[in-house]
């Protein structure tokens, strides 16, 4: 498998496409959105563009959450 890389980026140099699907997932967390169609629509992106992002873009704060803790007992 290979190995991911992250790399922090300001969103001012993000496309259009990316920032998009930032607030698409946003409305969806916040339940301003009753579903994914509805969210790119508020929003104004295609779908295929939310669904091409969605698994590649995350805020930094949720990056920051999902660490991963590794117990050894003997």
């Amino acid at each position: 498998m290979k190995e991911e890389t992250f790399y922090l980026v300001r969103e001012d140099v993000l496309p259009d496409a990316m920032r998009k699907t930032l607030e698409v997932k946003k409305l969806l967390d916040r339940k301003k959105a009753d579903s994914v169609a509805d969210a790119v629509q508020k929003a104004d992106l295609s779908r295929s563009a939310f669904y091409k992002y969605r698994d590649a873009v995350f805020p930094f704060y949720t990056m920051v959450k999902e660490q991963i803790i590794t117990l050894f007992f003997h």
